[in-house]
């Protein structure tokens, strides 16, 4: 009985540091989320500057 205890407390234990890292992981990686997406929408306002109609024909006559 005493093991089943003990295995019982130690499987609580385990679940409960298991949510305890994914919570302090995603707190960290929230961070690190945002300046990826920040970079993501800088480049994208920079490729919208660029001309849409671009041709290798050379230029026009």
């Amino acid at each position: 009985m005493n093991i089943l205890v003990r295995a019982v407390i130690t499987g609580f234990g385990l679940k409960l540091g298991s949510e305890v890292a994914k919570r302090i992981a995603e707190r960290f990686s929230r961070d690190e989320d945002a300046d990826a997406k920040e970079e993501k929408r800088d480049s994208a306002e920079e490729d919208d500057m660029m001309p849409s109609e671009l041709t290798t024909d050379g230029p026009a006559a």
